[in-house]
């Protein structure tokens, strides 16, 4: 269930983003401040269609609350690395835990950066998601836009017979660690290597 939200997640997200920042250099937080305003807030969809959506609303209240200074639910961490141009935002369960992960690069132009927004559901010791996007950002526009996958050199398999994949944004360095795994105990890693423009294995 968790996964066909997600999905329904990657379909809602708006194609083109306004980035709303002080100055020329945006943030990490204004990155992700964008990202979660191209979605709708669970309670503008029916029913069948808010599962994912909690999980943003319930993300922009937390960075909402972290601005003002004021705690997050027990449930909740958020971690914002402004330096390296990373956040995180996760929520832990009894028997599971998701989580928000955005990072950023600059391209090697000099006019663009790159926007990295996956979701994950971990439960049993593995890490499951198909929720990795991201947006091009135009640095003279200040307005980022989806991109596909694959223009980006980031495919749905990449080992065979390992189906289920997952994915570790930096938050140092500039490689994506992709896992795919067969079960808890049988998995296989493979670094994507970031050159300015897009990835390489």
């Amino acid at each position: 269930m968790f996964i066909l939200a997600i999905c329904a997640l990657a379909v809602a997200a708006q194609d083109v983003v306004r980035v709303n920042c002080r100055g020329s250099r945006p943030t990490i937080r204004d990155f992700a401040v964008a990202y979660l305003s191209s979605f709708p807030g669970a309670d503008e969809v029916e029913e069948g269609e808010q599962e994912g959506l909690r999980l943003l609303d319930d993300m922009k209240a937390a960075l909402a609350r972290q601005s003002k200074g004021q705690p997050l639910d027990k449930s909740e961490t958020l971690t914002i690395d402004q330096q390296n141009g990373f956040l995180l935002y996760q929520q832990r369960h009894d028997d599971y835990t998701t989580k928000i992960e955005l990072c950023f690069w600059n391209e090697s132009d000099g006019k663009h950066k790159l926007v990295a927004c996956y979701r994950e559901y971990s439960e049993g010791g593995r890490d499951e998601s198909d929720g990795l996007i991201f947006f091009r950002y135009n640095n003279a526009t200040k307005e980022m836009t989806r991109c596909m996958n694959e223009d980006l050199g980031i495919y749905g398999k990449y080992i065979d017979g390992y189906d289920l994949i997952s994915y570790t944004l930096p938050r140092k360095g500039k490689d994506i660690i992709a896992t795919s795994w067969k079960s808890s105990s049988d998995k296989k890693q493979t670094r994507l290597k970031w050159n300015g423009r897009r990835f390489t294995r």
